[in-house]
């Protein structure tokens, strides 16, 4: 046996080692179809065909050893194990050359080169030969897959010794001592590599356990990954959902404080009853009108005692059911007080009737003040009946007279027969009806509440007189009417013509004196004016006379001017009071 060795690159076929029998190839020839004599092969076919006859077997495997062509004659170095089929060189190949193959494919495989390997072999008829294995990487294209070509080639031993002469015992053991070592190691090796591949394919069927349990595992982490995140989303909207319901349960609880403060502040009884019109809810003030106490939730209102005297209870909520409409009635309690029951049916978010809610008003003071507020207007209605200081007249919305009372019969001259049934604009003049007067009050009562108006009316004998009233709407609607007080001016506004007369009398006399006032001024400051200028002459012919030397030595002449200037002052002083006087009276004096 000798070690792989590598081929130089110039060698790419095995050799032949056996010549071509017979003639050569004088026995290839080609047969036509439908004809029986035989057609020569062209030299091509003739060639392929050489190759394949006597060409040493081969195999052609891929980069994972696996078998994809057979040349004839190749079977006999393979050899099918037992247990499951595979197309494995290795693994189909006869043990005796599995280490030799497996070594050179291994060095073929790193080198890139081809490799030869021989190894001894010794027939049954004791000649001994060598097995020449020649690995032969295919040289592809660059993108094309990796194949290789595994050639045996037997070739007999040539170097045997001259017949005659005797081999030497020594050495022959030796040899076979060798062969035997060699032998076992075969063995052991050949074993320690089926252990290498028994524990690699274990190791690969455990990776590949491992790897499929890592993809469970990396699936699981995801789905995992996943879970928490729809946990997570879940957790998210759970705690949306949980704030949510907290604050409507707050709301909850405020709107139910509202509810209760406002049941206590109305003082109003409310009772709640289902269809069979047993006792659900009530509130304190309904146990003043029934008798109740919180043992009798659930039963029947009928069986508890009451202080109202409403018979017609059952007929109402029956009919509440029935017509699903609240129903209104007055009623009283045996201690005198009044009540406002309300029958109302019971409904639910979804709109169904679930019983009936009973409502009662105390309107005891409400009642009491009615009946006051009636008795006071029938009380005004006769007043208003009998005055006969001030007409008081109804009216419809229309403007028609539906009332008409004493003072209006005095003032007006017309019976309440008479008036009944006409319009309001009869009692006016005929220039006011021509230019609208009466519907214009009416319009502006209606408009603004109120509309005041004094002038003049006729009465039934034709005389005017002179009317001062206000007409209003009947309780603020004008559809209700309308109500007209008035009350005759004629006396007042006659006296005030006369007063208005001497004003103007007094007005023309105060002009007149006036006039007489300024034309008075004006001679008063015309002649002032007249009379200062020879005053003035005189005082300074005095002023002279008295520095005159003649005064000096003569006292009276000097007497005499004292006496002039003196006699001027006075003079002037009293022109100036006079023209004071004007002032004062003009307001001109500051």
């Amino acid at each position: 046996m000798s070690s792989p060795n590598e081929l130089p690159a110039s060698r790419h076929m095995p050799l032949i080692s056996e010549a071509f029998p017979g003639n050569g190839f004088g026995s290839f020839q080609r047969f036509s179809p439908g004809t029986q004599r035989a057609q020569p092969l062209s030299s091509v076919e003739l060639h392929q065909r050489a190759i394949e006859q006597f060409a040493p077997p081969s195999v052609l495997i891929d980069e994972k050893h696996e078998v994809l062509h057979l040349s004839n004659g190749a079977g006999r170095f393979l050899e099918r194990p037992s247990g499951e089929p595979s197309n494995n060189l290795l693994a189909n190949v006869r043990p005796d050359i599995r280490l030799e193959l497996r070594t050179a494919l291994f060095k073929a495989a790193q080198s890139g080169r081809s490799v030869e390997t021989r190894l001894a072999q010794r027939r049954d008829d004791g000649r001994t030969f060598f097995l020449n294995i020649t690995i032969r990487p295919m040289q592809q294209e660059p993108d094309g897959p990796a194949l290789t070509l595994v050639v045996f080639d037997e070739v007999e031993e040539s170097m045997t010794p001259p017949e005659g002469e005797p081999p030497d015992a020594a050495r022959a053991l030796l040899i076979s001592q060798l062969e035997e070592e060699i032998r076992q190691l075969k063995l052991y090796l050949q074993d320690t590599i089926e252990s290498s591949e028994t524990s690699t394919e274990e190791l690969k069927a455990s990776n590949e356990e491992l790897q499929a349990i890592n993809e469970e595992l990396r699936s699981a982490t995801e789905e995992l990954e996943t879970s928490k995140e729809e946990l997570q989303s879940m957790n998210e909207e759970l705690t949306t959902v949980n704030f949510e319901l907290k604050m409507r349960v707050e709301e909850r609880g405020h709107i139910n404080d509202d509810l209760q403060n406002l049941i206590a502040s109305s003082e109003m009884a409310t009772v709640f009853v289902d269809r069979s019109f047993h006792i659900k809810r009530f509130t304190p003030h309904a146990s003043n009108l029934f008798n109740l106490i919180a043992s009798d939730l659930g039963r029947s209102l009928f069986d508890i005692t009451t202080t109202l005297d409403y018979p017609e209870l059952q007929a109402d909520m029956s009919s509440a059911f029935k017509d699903l409409r609240a129903i209104e009635r007055h009623v009283t309690s045996t201690d005198g007080r009044h009540h406002m029951a309300r029958v109302l049916p019971y409904r639910t978010a979804e709109d169904r009737i679930e019983g009936a809610i009973l409502n009662f008003f105390d309107i005891t003071a409400l009642h009491v003040a009615e009946q006051q507020v009636r008795e006071g207007e029938e009380k005004l209605k006769v007043v208003a009946i009998t005055t006969r200081d001030f007409a008081i007249v109804t009216l419809d919305s229309s403007g028609t007279i539906s009332s008409w009372n004493a003072g209006a019969e005095r003032m007006f001259g017309y019976s309440e027969a008479e008036m009944v049934g006409n319009a309001i604009a009869s009692t006016f003049t005929p220039e006011d009806r021509a230019h609208g007067v009466p519907e214009q009050e009416i319009e502006r009562a209606a408009e603004t509440g109120r509309a005041e108006d004094e002038r003049w009316h006729r009465r039934k004998d034709g005389s005017r007189f002179y009317c001062s009233g206000v007409m209003t709407p009947i309780d603020g609607d004008p559809r209700n009417g309308f109500a007209k007080i008035a009350r005759d001016m004629t006396g007042t506004k006659r006296q005030e013509l006369a007063q208005e007369h001497q004003l103007i009398k007094e007005k023309k006399a105060n002009v007149t004196a006036q006039a007489a006032n300024e034309l008075k001024d004006k001679f008063l400051a015309v002649m002032s004016h007249e009379l200062k200028q020879p005053l003035n002459l005189i005082q300074m012919n005095a002023e002279l006379l008295t520095r005159l030397p003649v005064a000096a030595t003569t006292p009276v002449v000097l007497r005499i001017g004292e006496t002039i200037k003196q006699a001027i002052g006075s003079q002037t002083r009293i022109i100036n009071d006079l023209l004071d006087l004007s002032r004062i009276r003009t307001g001109k004096l500051r």
